[in-house]
Order: C-alpha cells, then sequence, then structure tokens
C-alpha cells in the first residue's frame, strides 16, 4: 500500500526531533548544534512527513560557494522508503 508522503519547509524544532530518533547516531546533536553552524546564512529545512509523522528531514544552508546540505536522515521506521522519499525532496525543491 503506498503512503502518503509530504515534504514541507518547517522548524529547527522538528528536525530536532526527528534528529533524536535516529538510532544509528551516537551522538544527537542539539538546537545549538545546528544553529551554530547555519547562524545568520540563509537556510532551508525541509522536513519528511510520511503518513503526516515526522520522518526525515534536510538541513541546509548558504556557504561563500553555495549550499552546504548538512543532514539528511530517514527514520527508522522509513528505511523502505528512503529512495522514494528522496525523490520527493528532489521533486520539491529547486536544485
Amino acid at each position: 500500500m503506498p503512503k502518503n508522503i509530504q515534504i514541507k519547509e518547517d522548524s529547527i524544532d522538528v528536525a530536532i526531533k526527528v534528529n533524536g530518533t535516529i538510532t544509528e547516531f551516537d551522538n544527537h546533536y542539539d538546537k545549538s548544534y545546528f544553529e551554530d553552524r547555519y547562524k545568520d546564512s540563509a537556510k532551508l529545512i525541509l522536513v519528511a512527513y510520511v503518513d503526516n509523522q515526522p520522518a526525515g528531514y534536510m538541513l541546509s544552508y548558504l556557504v561563500k560557494s553555495g549550499f552546504n546540505f548538512v543532514e539528511v536522515h530517514p527514520q527508522v521506521s522509513v528505511k523502505d522508503n528512503r529512495i522514494l522519499l528522496e525523490k520527493e525532496i528532489l521533486k520539491n525543491s529547486n536544485f
């Protein structure tokens, strides 16, 4: 059965929540870690929702030579949908 996948711009707080659910990480980053990385730069935070539940995120920010992509991580419960998730991110982005 197909899953309902949505990609939308969201807050760093939602991305941090998703980050905390990724069991592959030895360390989970807090809000200040990400805020220190992007500081006052233009940033884009995309969160993927599978069946209305946050499932993955991408955080990118502007550096002198272009955008730096920091994280793209699917939550463990949606690993089977990773390729579909990545295609949706690309389809909904302007890159």
